[in-house]
């Protein structure tokens, strides 16, 4: 069977945010974990790492891909 792999990309600061953001970061975690999908981040702060917290409650799968780039840029 195949997993859906499901991206959540979002704010890492909440200063802009409506204050129901985090805890609907972390429900989003949990839901993609309750249906058996992969969460994929870009391993930062914010909602990102909120819906980790939550996959990890169910105890789903979150991979978080980071990118390095040298000083120019490539």
């Amino acid at each position: 069977m195949t997993k859906y792999k499901i991206a959540v990309s979002g704010a890492s600061k909440f200063d802009n945010c409506a204050p129901c953001v985090k805890e609907l970061s972390r429900e989003i975690g949990r839901e993609i974990a309750r249906q058996k999908c992969v969460l994929i981040t870009g391993a930062t702060t914010g909602c990102p790492h909120l819906a980790s917290e939550g996959m990890n409650e169910i105890g789903g799968i979150s991979i978080g891909g980071v990118t390095t780039m040298g000083p120019d840029g490539t």
